[in-house]
């Protein structure tokens, strides 16, 4: 599961995870928007693209397939639906909380993609500042998730820190971070001026 504030790089990193683990199947908010074709982004909404999300999950894990979640995640609650369904499936959680300074966030909202029609990130920086009051620190739900584990990345820095990695799950982080770090210095490159 990948959370964070806006602007974090919670979308480009996953995509890039699903890419190259394999046997992946991704699934954003945004892109649950687009498919169900939303036009604007409205809180009346959530059940709706989270619901689709979760049975989309779940039919990957039936399938055997490993999922990636990718949204803020700003509440325990919605965090826990999460933590449910692995649990239904007896399968582990790795929480990837992305982090950047909050300059370098908003300075990447900035930048993002005008709306093309559809819901699209948002280039409000007042959102950052929104989903940031509402925030809730992902460490308060080790204590009753045996079967999770966290690691804060920072995407500015590609300094990862383990919180919590149960050792059985253990290689598995360690091949993504490895990832991320690839994906930082690739996308770093390819923003240099020739």
């Amino acid at each position: 599961m990948a959370c964070g504030l806006p602007g974090t790089g919670k979308t480009s990193s996953t995509e890039y995870l699903e890419e190259r683990l394999g046997h992946f199947d991704r699934y954003g908010t945004n892109e649950t928007r687009r498919a169900l074709g939303f036009k604007r982004y409205s809180w009346r909404q959530i059940p709706v693209v989270f619901g689709r999300m979760y049975n989309n999950a779940q039919d990957s894990l039936t399938e055997g397939r490993g999922v990636i979640l990718e949204a803020n995640y700003k509440h325990p609650f919605s965090r826990q639906n999460v933590y449910n369904i692995a649990d239904c499936f007896r399968t582990e959680v790795i929480v990837i909380e992305f982090i950047c300074s909050e300059k370098e966030s908003k300075r990447r909202m900035r930048h993002r993609k005008k709306n093309d029609g559809l819901v699209t990130s948002p280039r409000d920086t007042r959102v950052y500042d929104r989903v940031k009051s509402l925030w809730h620190d992902t460490t308060i739900d080790l204590e009753f998730n045996p079967h999770v584990s966290l690691i804060r990345y920072n995407t500015e820095t590609d300094i990862s820190e383990r919180v919590c990695v149960n050792l059985n799950i253990s290689p598995l982080v360690d091949v993504v971070e490895r990832l991320l770090v690839e994906y930082s210095s690739s996308f770093q490159s390819s923003m240099k001026p020739s």
